[in-house]
């Protein structure tokens, strides 16, 4: 977790790179971000039973990662809560997640 709902407009210009999430089991977000102004690049999500979300903040980056499923089920990609955040370049593939853990899911 980055972050935390209280502080969620505050910038917390973390920098999440070249990382590997191998088999990360347990939880439904490997990641969740509940802060401003992030920018997650080049990250690799293999076999994972969770997604990246975007649960609080505001102007976060996910740019250049692969979301790997290899038929797991509840493998998901990105939610996206609230504004202003840039989502591009990213690769997905055998991801079974439905719902809330699809490959792309768009929250209010």
């Amino acid at each position: 977790r980055i972050g935390d709902a209280d502080g969620s407009l505050s910038p917390s210009s973390s920098l999440i790179t070249q990382n590997l999430f191998l088999r990360c089991t347990g939880s439904p977000d490997t990641i969740s971000v509940k802060s401003s102004s992030n920018q997650l690049r080049g990250n690799t999500f293999d076999s994972c039973d969770g997604i990246l979300t975007l649960r609080h903040g505001r102007n976060n980056t996910v740019d250049g990662n692969f979301f790997l499923g290899r038929g797991v089920a509840d493998s998901g990609g990105i939610r996206i809560m609230d504004s202003e955040h840039v989502v591009i370049n990213n690769y997905m593939e055998g991801l079974m997640g439905s719902s809330s853990r699809a490959a792309i899911v768009l929250s209010n």
